[in-house]
């Protein structure tokens, strides 16, 4: 009786409170309710029913724009009188109706996990809540059995399936382990295979010498002291190159070859050991703190290898540098989903931008645009889920601030729009219009502290994209501000089109600009961009800071693996830079191998090498004449080279 009274006390409240004029937007009203009932657990700790209940209702946030969550804690928190019902220990299917009918929802999920051994069994039920009938009816049932090692998936995609009864819950693949380094063999052959003696008594002489040394580095290597071995190698490798004349060189060239092979090994070997350190403490790793101080370990090894020169470091380096970045980029994405999963959001976001930015580092292209494009789509879903949590939360507050405020109880109404003021600014990444709107109204209505939309959704400076329905070299200036006329070259390229905003499907110019302004300055963006003309499909992440000028957006861009026309492939390290010859018949390009090349751009063969810096090339250009090209480095330096090769054919 005392149960059946509170809740005809609360309904009645709301039926009372429900006469109050709506002030929300549309879109806020077309919102439908779910409301996450009772979980159980049988077989497993009780306190996993929170658990589970958490895993859920993150999964549901995912789908911000089509539905409003509401889980037993919001009932606390938006009404006393449900609290004592909840302490009750309501859970019965007529007693989670009555509930749903007094906060009005959409969708009453609940369900049980059995627990047997490693397995768990999963039985849930979604009701559909006719608001003017009040009727129940079956949306969907779901009973799924998984392995309890991969509870949190398989609850996100029975989540997605009572949602969605078309959903298919797709098995998961056995998790990625991190791999091993896969450092590439290094053939090391034996010192006595080498052939010391010649008929040059000079070199004979030479070569006794070496062979001791080699001896004292081979004795170091086979003791694992890498380090040590390696100053050996690289100083016998440094006396060959720059103590013989180049016939001495020639006839050594076997023993130089060899030597070059233990200096490779050696830096594999180093750099393994160095690895190992840290996968035995990510082993014991367990908080978010002590796995991003593990990624940064990562990163610094990989800041290390990246930048030994490719001369001092042949074979093997790429395969290790691949290795300790993908460590890293996993790591940086277990503290995320960590992150994730405890509703902070933004710190899950920034650990996987974190992942993101050392997927866009790895050489290969193809796995390079498949890491980034997963860590895209990841930063998509942590986007949705924070607007989604956000909004969930804010209306949680706005609502009993509009109970107390009908009871004429103003300090509690004010307390709890202040409640709402404090989650929008805390999660303000997350804000959306729509939110801040209706938190506006409730604040106006009641009394509080009013957001200024231009105080946050702003700082759109310019981007231009040539959109599917334009032709030619026509832009259109799709994000209006103070830095209107810039066109699509300048920040995308020309020829692009966003055809996805944070995974927002967009068809025109209008679409892009009305989703880019849904989120405030500092919010990430995802752009996915692809080329009308040759089907390449880049993610682009842009970063709304300061709308003051262009280079307030920090743009990153991966494209997928299209060779075009021609592969000019001769430099060993990045490219920083290209231009066309004034005639359209040479090509010059500057590496980050310190050298600038000259190509044919007829056929597309090396015509010279020019080699003079001492640090990066980051920019070379052609005189209007043709006649000499100029170039800047790292080095401090720019040098103005006479073209001796002929220009044309």
């Amino acid at each position: 009786m005392v149960k059946k009274g509170i809740l005809l006390a609360l309904i009645g409240v709301l039926i009372v409170a429900g006469s109050i004029p709506k002030t929300t937007t549309q879109a806020q009203q077309a919102k439908k309710k779910i409301y996450i009932s009772g979980i159980t657990v049988d077989g497993a700790p009780a306190s996993m029913a929170r658990e589970i209940r958490n895993i859920i209702e993150v999964a549901l946030y995912e789908y911000g724009n089509e539905y409003r969550v509401i889980t037993d804690d919001d009932i606390k928190v938006m009404y006393k009188k449900a609290e004592q019902l909840m302490a009750g220990g309501c859970t019965a299917e007529s007693c989670q109706q009555q509930i749903a009918d007094a906060i009005d929802a959409d969708e009453i999920l609940y369900g049980e996990l059995v627990v047997k051994g490693d397995t768990g069994i999963f039985k849930g039920k979604n009701l559909l809540r006719d608001r003017k009938s009040l009727q129940i009816d079956v949306k969907s049932v779901v009973q799924y059995q998984f392995a309890m090692a991969q509870k949190e998936y398989y609850l996100k995609e029975i989540a997605k399936k009572l949602i969605d009864s078309r959903h298919v819950i797709v098995a998961k693949k056995g998790e990625e382990p991190i791999a091993p380094l896969a450092f590439t063999a290094v053939n090391v052959k034996e010192i006595a295979a080498i052939q010391f003696v010649t008929s040059d008594e000079g070199v004979n002489r030479i070569t006794a010498l070496l062979k001791e040394e080699i001896e004292e580095g081979d004795e170091l290597y086979n003791k694992n002291r890498y380090d040590k071995a390696l100053k050996i190698y690289e100083a016998i490798l440094e006396k060959i190159a720059n103590k013989l004349t180049a016939d001495k060189q020639e006839k050594v060239k076997d023993i130089q070859n060899q030597v070059a092979q233990r200096r490779d090994a050696s830096y594999s070997k180093l750099y393994a050991q160095r690895v190992y350190e840290v996968d035995e403490a990510l082993n014991k790793a367990a908080t978010v703190e002590a796995l991003q101080q593990l990624a940064g370990r990562y990163s610094a090894l990989a800041y290390e290898v990246e930048h030994i020169e490719d001369s001092r470091w042949g074979e093997g380096k790429l395969a290790t540098l691949e290795g300790i970045q993908y460590r890293c980029m996993k790591v940086y994405e277990k503290a995320s989903e960590q992150q994730f999963r405890g509703y902070n959001f933004t710190c899950a976001q920034e650990s996987m931008l974190k992942a993101y930015s050392v997927a866009l580092k790895v050489a290969d292209m193809k796995k390079r645009y498949e890491y980034s494009n997963d860590y895209a789509v990841k930063i998509m879903a942590i986007i949705t889920t924070g607007q989604g949590y956000t909004g969930s939360r804010v209306q949680a507050y706005l609502d009993i601030a509009q109970y107390y405020n009908y009871k004429d109880d103003t300090r509690n109404a004010k307390k709890n729009i202040q409640q709402a003021y404090d989650i929008l600014l805390a999660n303000k990444q997350y804000m959306t219009r729509e939110t801040v709107r209706q938190y506006n109204d409730t604040a106006q209505l009641i009394g509080g502290t009013i957001i200024k939309e231009d105080d946050y959704f702003y700082g759109l400076a310019g981007i231009a994209v040539v959109t599917r329905h334009l032709k030619g070299n026509n832009t259109k200036v799709v994000i209006k501000g103070r830095s209107d006329g810039i066109t699509a070259k300048d920040m995308i390229g020309t020829g692009d089109a966003i055809v996805s905003v944070n995974g927002i499907a967009v068809k025109d110019a209008d679409d892009i600009e009305h989703e880019l302004d849904r989120y405030v300055c500092g919010a990430a963006i995802v752009l996915q961009v692809e080329s009308i003309t040759s089907n390449v499909k880049p993610y682009c992440v842009v970063e709304k800071k300061d709308s003051s000028n262009i280079e307030s957006f920090a743009i990153e861009t991966e494209w997928e693996d299209n060779p075009g026309k021609a592969v000019l492939n001769a430099h060993n390290y990045s490219v920083f830079s290209v231009a066309w010859s004034p005639d359209g018949r040479s090509i010059v390009s500057g590496s980050k191998d310190k050298t600038i090349k000259v190509w044919d751009a007829q056929n597309y063969s090396l015509k010279a090498t020019l080699t003079g810096h001492n640090d990066e090339v980051l920019s070379v250009a052609w005189s209007p004449d043709g006649r000499y090209i100029v170039s800047g480095s790292w080095d401090k330096t720019i040098m103005v080279w006479e073209v001796k090769i002929p220009v044309t054919l």
